[in-house]
């Protein structure tokens, strides 16, 4: 027996409003998620598109989007390297096109909280029930932090928890700090040097505040202490 295809509510809702706007967005969701053409599919079988959302679907080549699809996510994946480079080491290995489908997928992509697209991948996938509590979680927030202060520090943190430092230094731009289970300068500084394959073990440590400051020109100086 064929199992029905589990469509993403706000998916569903976009492809039964019967608006250019709704239409658009829909789209630009086909263009984007792996799931959506067969989500659709399901919705066109049953009958329940509205007519020229219908016309717009059964004009798609499916093949052709597919080879879209695919550029995009390589795009996206390129960019989040590129803004923070140690993330496949960071995440389990041969997890990060997973964890780039899923981000695509969620809400945090398409109306983010995070102040660059590279927070809210972190703030998308730190959620990850299998990272959560883990040293890869607090890292993922930790740099987080980072892209997010880096390109917009007058943006609210999307993060909850943290301990404001504005002003902690002289001639600091903007400061945020948050308390962390593990030592996580180290573990940032063996990554950003490409020396861990995100294999590491989670280190039994004691709380200690992590604080992410921005200064001028856009440096970015980290401290940690034992709290």
């Amino acid at each position: 027996m064929e199992m029905p295809v589990r469509i993403n509510p706000e998916l569903e809702r976009l492809a039964l409003t019967d608006t250019l706007a709704a239409r658009t967005n829909l789209y630009l969701r086909l263009l984007h998620t792996s799931h959506a053409f067969s989500s659709l599919t399901s919705l066109d079988a049953a009958g329940r598109l509205p007519e020229r959302t219908r016309q717009l679907f059964r004009s798609i080549d499916p093949e052709l989007l597919e080879l879209e699809r695919a550029a995009r996510t390589r795009s996206l994946r390129s960019r989040l390297l590129r803004e923070i480079p140690s993330l496949a080491r960071l995440l389990p290995e041969g997890t990060l096109d997973a964890y780039v489908e899923a981000f695509v997928d969620s809400q945090e992509f398409w109306a983010p909280r995070g102040r660059s697209l590279g927070e809210s991948f972190c703030f998308d996938t730190e959620a990850d029930p299998a990272l959560r509590g883990a040293t890869r979680a607090e890292l993922l927030r930790l740099y987080g932090v980072i892209a997010g202060l880096s390109a917009a520090p007058e943006r609210a943190s999307p993060w909850t928890g943290e301990i404001p430092q504005p002003g902690a230094l002289p001639g600091a731009q903007a400061s945020e700090g948050f308390v962390a289970a593990s030592p996580l300068l180290a573990a940032l500084k063996e990554l950003d040097a490409g020396h861990m394959t995100g294999g590491f073990e989670d280190a039994a440590s004691r709380p200690r505040l992590v604080v992410v400051t921005l200064f001028p020109e856009g440096r970015i100086k980290l401290f940690e202490a034992g709290v």
